[in-house]
C-alpha cells in the first residue's frame, strides 16, 4: 500500500487561499517529499495544478517512485532524490536553485521563504524520526 500523493497534491493547492497566508501575484510553489510510491492516481492532479501557474518540486527518498517524481515535477531540473532522510541536506541547494531560478525568471525572489520551509520540514522530520523511536522501544 502506498500513500495518496495526488489526494494530497490535490488539496495543498486547494489551501492557496488569501485566507490560508497566500499572497495575489506571487508564485505558488509547492516542495513534495515523499518516501514511497502513491497508490492513487498523481499525473493527472499534477497536470492540473501545473496548469494553473503552480511550481512543483518532488523530493524521493529512500523507497520513491522516480517516475511517479518525473510525472509530479514541473520538469527534470526540479526532481531531487536522496537515499535516506538525513541527506536532504545534500539536496537542499539543488531543489532551491531550481525553484528560485524559475521564480527569479518570473522577478521574483523566494529563496529565503523556501530555504525557511525546508528548514522547517527537516526539524519536523527529525522530531518525527525521535517520537518513532520512542514508540517502537515501549
Amino acid at each position: 500500500m502506498g500513500t495518496l500523493t495526488g489526494r494530497a497534491l490535490t488539496q495543498v493547492h486547494q489551501d492557496f487561499t488569501t485566507a490560508n497566508g497566500a499572497r495575489a501575484g506571487v508564485q505558488k510553489v509547492i516542495i513534495l517529499i515523499t518516501d514511497g510510491q502513491a497508490s492513487d492516481i498523481v499525473h493527472l492532479p499534477s497536470e492540473n495544478i501545473r496548469k494553473q501557474g503552480v511550481l512543483i518540486s518532488a523530493v524521493g527518498v529512500a523507497n520513491y517512485n522516480l517516475q511517479q517524481l518525473n510525472d509530479i515535477a514541473s520538469g527534470g531540473k526540479f526532481v531531487a532524490t536522496v537515499e535516506q532522510f538525513d541527506a536532504m541536506d545534500s539536496i537542499r541547494d539543488k531543489v532551491l536553485d531550481a525553484v528560485c531560478q524559475a521564480q527569479q525568471k518570473r522577478g521574483q525572489d523566494i529563496k529565503q521563504e523556501i530555504n525557511n520551509g525546508l528548514q522547517y520540514l527537516k526539524r519536523m522530520l527529525g522530531a518525527l524520526e525521535d517520537e518513532l523511536e520512542q514508540e517502537t522501544k515501549k
